[in-house]
């Protein structure tokens, strides 16, 4: 004997076991009874385990209908406080579950753009801790560098007073933290602050051959960080042209492309062996590596932080560009976005 109803379920008499089963083929849920016979009584019997076993399957499915919509609504209270209440609450549920992978592909992006933002803070905050820690006034430094030059002056040193007067200069436009984001013009007159200051201590053994087009408004106009340059050319005497004999000579120019505002510094320096190279671009790849890896045997750290702080404030395509062969210099490629016709900066 086989009884079935409209839910699926069943119930069968096992014949020569004395068993009989009901099973519901929605929910899974089973069970097996020894009667003696297939009377009225049992069939009665039967018919009441099969409603029970719909009920019992009915409900297990409201339950997790109702888990299911405690999660989604879990998940949707979530994405409120991301975004606010928006027009969440004028659509059906269901309508919420389609709009999932768009709201959290938006709540990635934001989250980077936050973390990128938080990035920049943290260094701005340490720029500014370094100068709390050297306890020097800086108008105090400045204002003496002055009277200093003033003296010098009198004495009919001109030289030296160019000097103290380009590193007054230069000590000025690096520790102002107010003012972060400059004109390109502006770091590449801070370059030449610096730049006196290096001729005056190695006595004119390096030179500075700076090509960039100051004719070009828009390209003298271009909001850069500050300190993206000066730093690289650093990082060129120190770790390139000083170890080398004879003259040192550091070129400096700018070139655009479809992509990219490039702005080339090169130098004769002993550059680096392939080992070398590879090592540093490495720490590009993993900046983080840097802060408690092995530092890179050419330098590279002013490098690495330049690279950084581009990636920041531009975005991952832009940054620094390495190229280097022994005994033979180094460059260093800084691609920026691009400027349009019109001379506006594209970011």
């Amino acid at each position: 004997m086989n009884l079935k109803n409209r839910n699926g379920s069943f119930l069968v008499w096992l014949s020569g076991t004395g068993i009989l089963l009901f099973l519901n083929l929605l929910t899974g849920l089973g069970l097996l009874s020894s009667v003696a016979s297939v009377d009225g009584g049992g069939v009665t019997a039967g018919l009441f385990v099969m409603l029970f076993l719909d009920v019992a399957g009915l409900a297990g499915i409201l339950y997790k209908l109702a888990v299911s919509r405690k999660r989604i609504r879990r998940t949707q209270d979530r994405l409120h406080q991301i975004f606010g209440a928006q027009e969440l609450e004028k659509e059906p549920l269901t309508h919420d579950i389609f709009l999932f992978p768009e709201l959290l592909e938006t709540a990635c992006r934001e989250k980077e753009l936050a973390k990128r933002d938080y990035e920049n803070k943290l260094l701005k905050k340490e720029a500014e801790l370094n100068i709390l820690q050297s306890q020097i006034n800086p108008h105090f430094l400045y204002n003496a560098l002055d009277a200093i030059r003033g003296d010098i002056v009198e004495e009919g040193l001109g030289d030296t007073a160019d000097m103290v007067e380009a590193l007054a200069k230069f000590f000025r436009y690096s520790i102002n933290m107010k003012n972060n984001i400059i004109t390109l013009e502006e770091e590449l007159d801070n370059l030449d602050n610096y730049f006196k200051i290096i001729q005056y201590r190695f006595e004119n053994r390096f030179y500075l051959i700076n090509d960039c087009d100051y004719g070009n408004a828009a390209l003298m106009e271009y909001k850069i960080p500050k300190l993206i340059i000066q730093p690289i050319v650093e990082n060129s005497i120190n770790h390139g042209l000083e170890p080398k004999t004879g003259m040192g000579i550091i070129h400096i120019r700018s070139t655009f492309t479809n992509r990219y505002l490039e702005i080339l510094i090169q130098d004769n320096g002993i550059g680096m062996k392939q080992a070398e190279l590879e090592q540093l671009l490495d720490k590009f790849n993993d900046p983080a590596a840097s802060a408690t890896g092995e530092k890179p045997k050419k330098g590279g750290i002013a490098l690495i932080n330049v690279n950084k702080r581009i990636k920041l404030y531009y975005g991952e395509e832009y940054g620094l560009e390495i190229n280097s062969l022994e005994q033979l210099g180094t460059e260093v490629k800084i691609l920026l976005p691009p400027i349009e016709e019109k001379g506006e900066q594209v970011s």
